[in-house]
């Protein structure tokens, strides 16, 4: 049984907020000497669950590198100028971002070519306020995957297995915390004994995983 790692260096420590709507980050304690840039993958139980993502900010701190690591590319901080659409569908102003945060759309996500408005104007500001305003138009939830891609569509909250053991219960902050038995499992946009999960909080610490599952109340 392999442990997690990022970038093939032992992961310590890890807080990983997966929400809903937006891209997921990571804050990371890594056991290595060596700096860590560009490309990031959290890797756990030898890729049953893999995160891709890029490194945000981070530096060495006593033989440990310490950083946070974003979904996708890094790129929807990215501040696109102003550019006015006429008669366009919504696919491409979304094509555009893309090409210009160097993101990718995922195979499962809607591609809003179908979505054509008489005008659009896209005000100067990072690319991720322009999902959300596509959000917004289409009614549509976009997030970052765990491949690093960026997906829009309407979340099915399809029933997941329970490989878990649930070790805490707060019903009325509705969130519910379980022991994964190997890698951890729970996303948003998944339903897990009769609860929709709409964020979710992974904790490593000393080797032993936690998750924290926020959602709605089980019907």
């Amino acid at each position: 049984m392999s442990g997690p790692t990022l970038n093939d260096r032992p992961l310590l420590v890890a807080v990983i907020l997966e929400p809903l709507v937006g891209r997921w980050t990571a804050q990371v304690e890594v056991d290595t000497d060596a700096n860590i840039a560009g490309p990031a993958t959290l890797d756990f139980e030898g890729g049953t669950v893999r995160l891709v993502g890029a490194v945000h900010r981070g530096g060495l701190e006593a033989g440990r590198w310490l950083g946070t690591i974003v979904g996708g590319t890094g790129g929807l901080t990215t501040v696109l100028g102003p550019k006015a659409y006429r008669l366009a569908p919504l696919g491409l102003v979304l094509t555009d971002l893309l090409t210009v945060t160097s993101e990718t759309l995922s195979s499962t996500s809607e591609t809003l070519d179908a979505w054509t408005v008489p005008q659009w104007q896209r005000i100067q500001g990072a690319a991720l306020n322009v999902l959300h305003r596509l959000s917004d138009e289409t009614g549509y939830t976009w997030r970052i995957l765990r491949d690093g891609s960026v997906w829009l569509g309407t979340d099915t909250f399809a029933e997941l297995d329970a490989r878990a053991d649930t070790v805490g219960a707060f019903p009325d902050l509705g969130m519910t915390r379980i022991a994964p038995r190997t890698a951890p499992f729970a996303r948003p946009g998944t339903t897990i004994g009769g609860v929709q999960i709409h964020d979710v909080v992974t904790r490593l610490d000393g080797g032993s995983i936690r998750q924290e599952l926020w959602g709605a109340a089980a019907a």
